[in-house]
């Protein structure tokens, strides 16, 4: 696998992450709702893949929930902001990976003609 491969699965990864993070902060006032993860695995090729999971409350905390005025979940908009926050870098460094190698390939093709 390449460098232009690498970079591609990490900006898909990358886009994953964000488009969760969004999907949990537009549901931060839904009752009951169930926050996602991505989680981010290593191929053996080379690049990464994602896995999109739900977090569900445990019996308990949603019993202790249910005691609470307004709408309760499992979504901290700290934790949200921080994570589209990573996101963005990630994907501009994902992004960095491809100009560069658009670069190199366009220099390669003007020292050859």
């Amino acid at each position: 696998m390449n460098a232009l491969d690498i970079a591609r699965s990490g900006l898909q990864t990358n886009k994953a992450q964000l488009a969760t993070s969004a999907h949990n902060t537009a549901n931060v006032h839904t009752d009951e709702f169930a926050k996602q993860i991505t989680s981010q695995q290593t191929r053996l090729q080379g690049g990464v893949s994602s896995n999109i999971d739900t977090v569900t409350l445990s019996t308990q905390a949603k019993s202790l929930a249910q005691n609470i005025d307004g709408p309760q979940n499992n979504v901290d908009l700290t934790e949200e902001t921080v994570n589209q926050i990573q996101s963005q870098r990630n994907f501009e460094q994902n992004a960095q990976v491809v100009r560069t190698q658009d670069q190199m390939q366009k220099t390669l093709i003007d020292i050859i003609t």
